[in-house]
Parts: C-alpha cells; sequence; structure tokens
C-alpha cells in the first residue's frame, strides 16, 4: 500500500489513525477535512500543510494537527533524497523520541515507502510562537535553547552504539554529500550573497574545503551524542502559556552522530543576533557545559569545548553553502533568512578567528 498524499487524507482514515493514537475515543468520528498550506517559501526540503478537523459520535480531538511530506520543489526534494532525510525523521520519532529528554511534537501517524514519500501527521503547535531566523535569537532565547541542547545530548551521550542507521558526521553518504555541497554550492553562494561575506573568507575557500575532512574526523571523535543537526530557529516552537513546554523542537530530518558541540555552534553563529552572540559568547557555552555536568556528563572541561565550539563554527560555514548554494533562494523568504545566515556565520568565524583551524 503506497503512503497516502496529504491532499487525499480522507475522514475514515483520520479517524482510524487518530483512534490508534489515542488522539480521540473509539467512539469519535472524523466528519471533515480541511487542508491548508502552511509554510510557503521556507526554502527547505519539506511541504507543510494543516488539517482542520470536525468530529461527530463523540468528544471532539484536536481542532487542527500539521501534515508534512515531501518538498514540491524537486530541486529541494532531490537534495533531501541524497541525504535520506525523509528516511531520518521517520526512523527518529519511530525509535528515538521516546529516549529524548528535549520536547518533541506529538506524532500521531509516521508512514515512509521504500521510493522515500512520506507522511508525517503531528500535533499543531498554532499556539506556540514560531521561531524568527530573520530577527535572530535574542539571550533569553538563545539561553532556552542551549538548556534543551544540552537535554537533547545528554540522552545519547556515549550511548550511540545502537545507533548504527544515523549518519556519522564523517565517513558516511551524509558527510560525503556535505563536501561535494559545499564544493558546489559555492559559485552560487558568491554570486546571490557575496556582498555580505568578508574578503577575508572568500579568499580562503580553497583551503576551506580542502580541510573539510579534518574537521569532519575532529568533530567525530568520542565523546559522540545524537545532535538535530538543523537547530535552527524556524524549526523551534516557543511556549507562551505556563501550561505549555518552554520549547518543542520540530524537523528531526538531519539527525546525525557528532560531538554535541555542533549544534551549539550552529545556533549561536546562524540563529543568534550577532550583538546578542559577541556580548554573550562565553558565558552562554560555558552554561551549556554546566548543564550537561548537571545532567551526570562527566569530562565536562570549558577549554576543550570552547576549541571544538570555535572550530565547529568554521565548519558549519559548510552548511551555510550547501544551503544558501543548491536550495532554491528565490522567495524573499527564503533570501531573508539566508542573508542573515550568511551574514551572521561570516562574522562568528572572523569574531573567533577560527580561520586559524585551516
Amino acid at each position: 500500500m503506497s503512503t497516502p498524499r496529504p491532499e487525499d487524507l480522507e475522514p475514515d482514515w483520520l479517524t482510524e489513525t487518530l483512534r490508534n493514537s489515542a488522539a480521540i475515543a473509539a467512539y469519535t468520528r472524523v466528519a471533515s477535512a480541511r487542508l491548508e498550506t502552511i509554510g510557503q517559501g521556507a526554502g527547505m526540503m519539506s511541504a507543510l500543510g494543516r488539517l482542520h478537523l470536525q468530529y461527530e459520535g463523540g468528544p471532539p480531538g484536536p481542532a487542527s494537527l500539521v501534515v508534512k511530506s515531501p518538498a514540491v520543489n524537486e530541486t529541494n526534494r532531490a537534495v533531501a533524497a541524497s541525504f535520506q532525510i525523509y528516511e531520518r525523521e521517520a526512523r527518529f520519532f519511530k525509535e528515538l523520541a521516546p529516549r529524548c529528554l528535549a520536547r518533541t511534537p506529538k506524532i500521531h501517524c509516521c508512514e515512509i515507502d521504500d521510493e522515500q514519500n512520506f507522511i508525517l501527521l503531528m500535533e499543531d503547535l498554532l499556539d506556540y510562537r514560531l521561531g524568527d531566523q530573520i530577527a535572530g535569537a535574542g539571550v533569553e532565547e538563545t539561553e532556552l535553547c542551549l538548556e534543551q541542547l544540552a537535554r537533547l545530548h545528554a540522552s545519547f551521550w556515549n550511548a550511540v552504539q545502537d545507533l548504527a542507521w544515523v549518519p556519522l558526521i564523517e565517513g558516511s553518504t551524509h558527510a560525503n554529500n556535505y563536501l561535494l555541497g559545499a564544493e558546489h554550492g559555492w559559485p552560487k553562494t558568491e554570486e546571490v550573497f557575496g556582498h555580505v561575506i568578508p574578503k577575508s573568507i572568500s579568499d580562503t575557500m580553497g583551503r576551506f574545503r580542502a580541510a573539510l575532512p579534518r574537521l569532519q574526523q575532529a568533530l567525530a571523535t568520542p565523546p559522540l551524542t545524537l545532535i538535530h543537526g538543523d537547530f535552527r530557529l524556524e524549526n523551534l516552537f516557543f511556549g507562551v502559556g505556563d501550561d505549555q513546554a518552554p520549547l518543542v523542537i520540530i524537523d528531526w530530518q538531519g539527525p546525525l552522530l557528532a560531538r554535541g558541540i555542533d549544534d551549539v555552534a550552529f545556533f549561536l553563529a546562524q540563529n543568534t543576533q550577532t550583538e546578542v552572540r559577541r556580548a554573550h559568547e562565553r558565558r552562554l557555552v560555558r552554561r551549556y557545559v554546566e548543564r550537561l555536568a548537571e545532567l551526570g556528563i562527566e569530562g565536562c572541561d570549558f577549554e576543550l569545548f570552547w576549541q571544538d565550539y570555535r572550530l565547529a563554527v568554521l565548519y558549519n560555514w559548510g552548511y551555510v553553502i550547501l544551503v544558501s548554494g543548491t536550495l532554491d533562494s528565490s522567495t524573499p523568504h527564503a533570501r531573508a533568512w539566508m542573508t542573515e545566515m550568511v551574514r551572521r556565520n561570516a562574522a562568528a568565524i572572523e569574531d573567533l578567528d577560527a580561520l586559524e583551524f585551516l
């Protein structure tokens, strides 16, 4: 049986699915479902929709759900397939979410077929506030995000032996595609976003690409954990009420095995407002390290983490190139958040003198 498409979800299928996930009572039925497209122009690798539901026969269930499926844009879908990200997200929710101390959305259905057609039906976080990568994170948002990263990383710290299906940040198909993306994406990145890239960085691109395998190797050296791999503001929902979780992390398409500091560097360098990062950077990284220790992780030497952090800020320039140079940046929203991603990561590389790792 093929994986259903969002536009083909019928009330009977939804009724059975929601009953199986205990979202509705056994005598409640979905009477109708209306699909609304959301997230247009995000420039990433999946399509998002919101299902508006009405019920009959018993107490109602959730008024709306979010449905996630493969990207409509063929360029983005091809990149997604090369990184096997749909399969990785499906397996994360089925196998790893129950072990994770960080908050993830409730999943009602997760199906994928051999052709990478997938459907994910999850709770709608409509009452939460979605992060804004264009505006960037302030200090309080950043502190909250690093708290959740510490919880995520502590959940799997030095306990990844049974996660052979999760790509290693070095020596895997994912890692090789990352290298190819950093190579082939640079001409477009330079053409479209070159006005916010310092000459000191653009002049070292040959050395940077040559150093990438060595940087991957450094971030693949134990202790390893599960990292999110795409921990950016538009994958984060912030609670706004006392009865809500402080933060819910979505988009688990890119989990990797790596040193946890890679997620921290990714967020601070690309998502936190540059002036906030400059003012609080060492304190924020130190607090992440201290939180790991509080969660029972041994060997949390701040200076070693700090060196890894600087290296990871440089390494994630490859992500900047891959995204801005290979994905669709033609919509105003995609162009705007990619511009900030490029600008912020370039500034962090210069501020931290990270080019010394080349």
